[in-house]
């Protein structure tokens, strides 16, 4: 007995010193990699010392991973801006998984403060999500509830005719999160993209074309209601046919009134009395440019006395499509109609019709946009600086919130999920039902690129009031560690699965599968009233990906 007591000591001391060797192994290895990103900060787009200087403290094993503990220079601290914060996540990340493990959580801290959470050094956290309410009309028609169907609060009311089908993800709403873009970098002094050129691919570029082109498409053709944080349209022409010009190519038949209330851009809108019959219509014929494909998207007062089956037929260059909105949910901003081909000239037009058959309410006519058009936002951080001068939908979504109306001023990171939810928060219960297990209606989807000489896709989420609590016993706990299920590890676990499945079936058999993972993006970090992740499909400095 006392030999194996003996061994049993032996084998427990080596095991300790094993562990420590372990230890100090991965903090050298740790700084050596802080100090050579010290020396590789040269991207044009990223000028900074966030890594200079930088040192660390210590690496504590927490579950699966480590929390980090970094020291930085006074000068770092003052330039940890959103952007610097995101950084400092990717970097630690990458070092970490280099040394075969991963980190849980980044705490730093200077001469003048203590250890903090990253994230707690950056303005966003004063920045609360902006509250909505509907806002009140002078128009004299009483609230009445729609009779709608299950689908009713979705952005497209299906109707016959409707270009959208029908699918499997009918009554669901996903937000698009195209990353980065065009905004003003105050050190550079000009309008800048948030990524460099790398094998002839700027990832500001190549995920709104990822995302716009394909899976905006590929999840409206499943039936999905989809909003996006940057400009959907990829044409430049943009044309505005407004009430309040009749130059601009608009006219009315019928009875229609002017509210008392304010419209788009501060103007007028006109109302009409929905009715079984049509009596009354506005019509909206633009000048286009030239010929392509376009967005229609329409502006609009929401309301409880409006028709939550707004018809509007669209004259295009293919026929006549007919499409229908809720006009009690998702109003003050641009609510896209669908995409048509016009043919340059007037030949096109889109006709607003007062039947409904939620008769008795105002259906409002104001403002109809045809085109994507070029930024007009100036940077809400930086005054007098003027617009990028650039296509809107290359903008990041610090200008597309606020062209949306979105009333904040945010970074550019941190205004994605804050104005994703913010404009969720305007339509009905059921569309932003996303707190009963099992019956999640609205997603958060960001798609990235990523950079760091790898390969392969990996997806993140992190635990915040998103965390729902989900008894089923295969539910993927959150980044905690907590009991209980994640919604937004759902999210992850399924697409990241699916993702990499199809890709080694149609592109790469061997295509590298870097994990399912937690970090403290600040994408992830803001969502308070939906699932959401974040996923970096590959790597656009690396030609194979």
């Amino acid at each position: 007995m006392k030999k194996i007591a003996i061994l049993a000591a032996l084998l427990l001391a080596s095991t300790f010193a094993f562990a420590q060797q372990v230890q100090v192994d991965l903090q050298l290895g740790f700084q050596t990699l802080l100090e050579q990103k010290a020396l590789t900060e040269t991207d044009e787009n990223h000028p900074h010392t966030y890594f200079s200087g930088t040192s660390l403290v210590e690496l504590k094993e927490v579950g699966n991973g480590v929390d980090v503990y970094l020291e930085l220079t006074d000068e770092s601290i003052s330039e940890l801006d959103e952007h610097a914060q995101e950084e400092y996540v990717v970097v630690m990340h990458y070092m970490m998984e280099s040394l075969g493990t991963q980190v849980r959580n980044i705490f730093v801290k200077s001469s003048r403060t203590d250890f903090r959470p990253v994230s707690d050094y950056i303005f966003e956290e004063d920045t609360p999500l902006a509250e909505y309410y509907t806002p009140e009309n002078k128009d004299p028609f009483p609230e009445i509830e729609g009779n709608v169907s299950e689908y009713a609060y979705q952005k497209n009311y299906p109707h016959a005719g409707q270009a959208q089908p029908g699918g499997a993800l009918a009554g669901k709403t996903v937000w698009l999160s195209p990353g980065h873009g065009w905004i003003y970098n105050t050190v550079l002094g000009r309008y800048a993209t948030q990524r460099g050129n790398n094998n002839d691919m700027v990832e500001d570029f190549g995920t709104i074309e990822a995302v716009g082109y394909y899976l905006l498409k590929y999840l409206w053709n499943a039936g999905a209601n989809v909003w996006m944080v940057r400009e959907r349209d990829f044409n430049t022409n943009e044309v505005i046919v407004d009430n309040d010009s009749a130059a601009s190519g608009y006219s009315e038949t019928g009875s229609w009134s002017t509210s008392g209330s304010s419209g788009y851009n501060g103007g007028t809108y006109r109302f009409a009395n929905t009715v079984a019959s049509e009596t009354a219509t506005a019509i909206y014929e633009p000048n286009i440019p030239k010929e392509g494909w376009y967005w229609v998207s329409t502006y609009f007062r929401e309301s409880g006395n409006r028709p939550v089956d707004t018809r509007y037929k669209v004259q295009h260059a293919g026929g006549e499509t007919v499409v229908s909105i809720n006009q009690e949910i998702h109003g003050q901003t641009w609510v896209y109609l669908g995409q048509f081909y016009f043919d340059a000239g007037t030949n096109g037009r889109v006709i607003l019709t007062n039947e409904s058959s939620d008769v008795g309410q105002a259906v409002i006519s104001d403002a109809i946009r045809f085109g994507g058009g070029m930024g007009t936002t100036e940077d809400c951080d930086v005054s007098g600086v003027g617009t990028s001068g650039e296509p809107r939908f290359e903008e990041g979504a610090q200008l597309f919130a606020r062209y949306m109306g979105y009333p904040t001023c945010d970074g550019d990171v941190s205004i994605r999920p804050k104005y994703a939810e913010w404009e969720l928060a305007k339509g009905t219960a059921a569309e932003q039902n996303n707190l009963a297990t099992g019956d999640i209606n609205s997603v958060y989807v960001s798609w990235h690129t990523n950079a760091g000489g790898g390969t392969g896709t990996s997806s993140f989420i992190w635990d915040s009031a998103s965390f729902i609590n989900d008894p089923a016993p295969t539910a993927p706990t959150g980044c905690s560690g907590a009991p209980g299920g994640n919604a937004s590890g759902w999210l992850r676990n399924f697409i990241h699965n699916e993702v990499i499945s199809d890709v080694r079936a149609e592109y790469d058999p061997a295509w590298t599968d870097r994990g399912k993972k937690c970090a403290n993006f600040g994408e992830l970090r803001n969502l308070s009233t939906m699932p959401g992740a974040l996923f970096e499909m590959g790597f656009h400095d690396t030609a194979s990906d």
